[in-house]
């Protein structure tokens, strides 16, 4: 099960394509965007136990958090920019952030069969 993608976070794809980018790049803004997700599942049917995910440097932080509910999982994901002018010098801690928030492993739970 994929969740869906969120909107602030899709304006930044552009800058994840690359590993270098040779100019300075103002970002129209900074980010701080959190969702959270509840997935409940139908009877019989299990979420794969996830291990949380917390990525921080000087641009900003990723947190991946999976927390199991009565009902199944409840997913928070976060993404924050907050460096607004990004350097050649600094780009690889924003690419950093970037590849780990668009990893679609990040944002997909495995649901299996409870085993009778």
């Amino acid at each position: 099960m994929t969740l869906n993608d969120p909107t602030p976070a899709r304006t930044l794809y552009a800058y994840a394509a690359n590993t270098t980018i040779p100019e300075n790049i103002l970002l129209s803004r900074t980010v701080n965007c959190t969702l959270e997700t509840i997935v409940c599942l139908p009877e019989g049917m299990k979420v794969t136990p996830r291990a949380n995910k917390e990525i921080s440097n000087a641009c900003g932080k990723v947190v991946f958090s999976y927390q199991p509910t009565k009902e199944g999982m409840k997913v928070t994901r976060s993404l924050r920019i907050s460096r607004q002018l990004q350097t050649p010098s600094s780009y690889k801690e924003l690419y950093a952030l970037l590849a780990e928030w668009r990893d679609a492993n990040n944002h997909t739970l495995v649901v299996k069969k409870v085993a009778e």
